[in-house]
Order: structure tokens, then sequence, then C-alpha cells
């Protein structure tokens, strides 16, 4: 009778609900019974109707009817759920204390990456365009014929200093590379460095030329080790708003994948989205995942899926250490509650951590693959380059958002032949 009631609501309902909103629900409610049956054994009434013979059950098709309903009730409660846990959807003062406690940590990573990119422009713009400087502070040097030893002397030390730090793991920062830069050019410019005569001034300038090549190789080795910094830190904070603190890890989820379409191409998230929605292909078939849309469906019943299983595991030590206080007998259940259920909402909070930074990927990439769907149904044009569609986009931005006029050229259907109307 069970795999009846089953197949009869297995029709109705679609299957984001029976995974990210029926699975939680049946979940946890035998988890709330199981901690039940242990606190007080048969003297709850549906732990002792279940050691009763299977075909006395009867209610099992009640009880399953009453656990969709409560999948059902709490489906619409999940976006709430989530808006809770990302802090858009809490008090403002709880959200502005998560916000400044994150703030710190988040200005200084921000500042760690901004360092390692500052330092790899600077040593790709040494070796791409600024090189070009120590080769003319060359070139008008050695028309010269001074070799001044102190100042050739202090450029080749500095130089050394750079190298060394390099060689024990030190790394220089980007003004020590400008210092560096500027006294090899300021030094150049009035010493020769291409005298190779054997004279005390040639091995001066011989010393010069070779500071010249040295500070190359410490260009070199700063830029390939910037790059590598760079690629680390976006590697391991990628998944961390730095750049803008939010208040919950869940809420840099959202914002990383919500942010990516302005970033990206100049078009808001909350004009582009819904309208995206609509003209993603058509699901497939039952069972199915073989669209863009189908899949977006599955990454936001993974979602769903972990963040009421999140709410839900937190009732767990709400309502037990409570009753347990008061009318349990057990402390191995009392301490067993009291330490699993924090460590499995906390569980249950990173995995709908992470299956909102898959669903944000899904979306970046429905983003990527149909946003001209949007343009052709709006019956305009399609851009020939991503400068001309980021300015279409930021056209429509502008009409959404103060309804100013502007000049959007559309592109209407051909009309259907006469002849073909007359068939």
């Amino acid at each position: 009778m069970l795999s009846q009631y089953i197949s009869v609501f297995q029709g109705f309902f679609s299957r984001a609900f029976w995974f990210g909103s029926f699975l939680p629900a049946a979940l946890f409610a035998f988890v709330h019974l199981a901690i039940a049956w242990l606190a007080f054994g048969d003297a709850v009434p549906l732990v002792a109707w279940l050691k009763e013979d299977q075909s006395k059950l009867t209610l099992f098709p009640a009880i399953f009817v009453a656990l969709v309903v409560l999948g059902y009730v709490l489906s619409p409660m999940v976006s709430l759920f989530r808006d809770l846990l990302d802090g858009s959807a809490l008090p403002t003062s709880w959200h502005d204390v998560l916000r400044d406690g994150r703030t710190p940590a988040l200005r200084t990573i921000s500042d760690e990456v901004d360092t390692a990119e500052k330092l790899l422009g600077l040593c790709t713009g040494y070796t791409r365009r600024d090189w070009a400087q120590i080769e003319n502070a060359r070139q008008k040097g050695d028309r010269t014929n001074t070799t001044s030893g102190p100042d050739i002397v202090a450029a080749a030390n500095a130089v050394a200093t750079l190298r060394e730090g390099i060689d024990s793991g030190t790394f220089p920062i980007a003004s020590d590379i400008e210092d560096g830069h500027d006294t090899l050019v300021s030094v150049l410019s009035v010493n020769n460095s291409n005298l190779r005569d054997g004279t005390p001034a040639a091995r001066l300038s011989t010393q010069l030329n070779e500071a010249r090549e040295a500070f190359k190789d410490v260009v070199g080795d700063c830029a390939a080790e910037a790059a590598y910094q760079v690629s680390a830190l976006h590697a391991r904070y990628g998944r961390v708003a730095f750049r803008n603190p939010q208040a919950t890890r869940m809420a840099d989820a959202r914002f990383l994948a919500e942010s990516y379409s302005l970033n990206a191409y100049n078009v808001d998230f909350s004009y582009l989205w819904p309208r995206l929605q609509a003209a993603l292909p058509d699901q497939g078939a039952q069972g199915a995942v073989d669209s863009y849309n189908d899949r977006l469906i599955s990454a936001r019943a993974r979602v769903d899926f972990a963040v009421l299983c999140t709410v839900l595991a937190v009732t767990v030590p709400l309502v037990w250490l409570t009753l347990l206080i008061w009318h349990g007998s057990s402390v191995l259940l009392f301490l067993t509650v009291g330490i699993l259920g924090p460590l499995v909402a906390m569980f249950f909070y990173q995995l709908a951590v992470e299956s909102q930074f898959e669903f944000g990927e899904a979306i970046k990439s429905a983003i990527d693959k149909y946003r001209f769907n949007v343009l052709s149904e709006l019956r305009l044009s399609l851009p020939p380059t991503l400068r001309a569609e980021r300015e279409l986009w930021g056209e429509l931005r502008v009409v959404e958002q103060i309804g100013a006029a502007t000049d959007l050229f559309y592109r209407h259907p051909p009309p259907a032949s006469a002849g073909g109307q007359r068939q």
C-alpha cells in the first residue's frame, strides 16, 4: 500500500521537491524519533506502534503523507532559510556584527593579494616595457668614458642585495625592485658599461654591466614568484569575497556567483537571471538531466537539501537538550546530542556552502552559454564584440533603472511570405 501512495504522489511533485524538501524532512523526522526512543523507550506511542506486527502498520501511509505535507510546507521556506544563513535576512545589528567580525581578516587577504599582484605587474612591466629604460640609459652612458667607482659599486651592491634575498627565500617587495631599477638607470646613464680593455675603469665597467644582467635575472625570478603567489592566493581565497566582505561564507558564495555577470558582461544579475531562466532550453524527460535547465534545477535542489538539513539539524539540540535536562535520565544521550548536534549542523552548513558554489558555477556557465538568447528574445541585434555587448547591457540597465530613452535597434523576424499565407 505504501508503494502505491509513493507512486500516486510522485506524479504531483518534481525531483527537486523529493530531494530538496521531502528527504530532509523524512531524515530528521527519523532522527527525532530515534532520540525519543533512546530517551523514553516504549513510552513514546509511535515507537510502541512500530514494534507491532507489520501487517497492522496501517499508519505507514498516513506517516508518509504527513512527511510529504511537511516537506511541501517547508519548501517555500527554504529561500528564507538560505537568506538567514547568508545573513541578508538577519536583523541589521546581527548582520553588521557578523560582517564586522570577518572584515579585518578579509582586508588582510585583500592586501596580500594586492601586494602580489602589484609585484607581478611591476616585474612584468619591466620585462615587457620598462626594460627599454635600462637599455636607453646604457646607450647614453656608453657615449661617455666616465666610470664612477662609488656609484657603480653602490648599484652593484643594491642588485646583489636583491639577489641574496631571493637566494635565501626572501623575495623583495615592489618598492625594493623600484629602488633597484631607479639606482641602476641613474648609474648606467652616466657611466660607460662597455669598456673591456683591462684597465681599472674597464673592471668597473664590467661590474656595472654584470649588475645590469643580474638585475634582469632578479626581475625575471620575481615575476615568476609573483605569478606563483598570485595563482596560489586566488586558488586559496577564490571562494572568499575579500574585495567586498560579506557577513557569512554562504553570502560569499552568492555574491561571487551573482557578481559574475556584472564583472564579465556589465549586466546586473537581478536583471539577467529571471529573463535567462525563461530563455533556457526546456527540461528533459522525467529522470533525464540533458539540458541546462535540468542541471540548474538539480544544482538548486542540492542547495535546498543542504540548507533545509542545516536548519533541521539545529532543531535537534534545541529541542532535545531542553527535554533531556528536565525529563531525561541518560547522561550519555545528553552528551551525544550536545556534541554531535552542533557538529552535524556545521557539516550540513559546509555542505550548503559548497552546494551554493556548485550552483553558482552552473549559473555562470548558463550565463556564458545562453545570455544571447535573452537578447534574441528582446528582439535586439546581437553585438559583434565584447565591448559592444557590455555597452548594450549597460544601455538596458539604464532603461530599467531610470527609464531613460536610448536608441536600441530591434531585429524583428521577417514576415511570412504571401505565398506561404495562401497555402
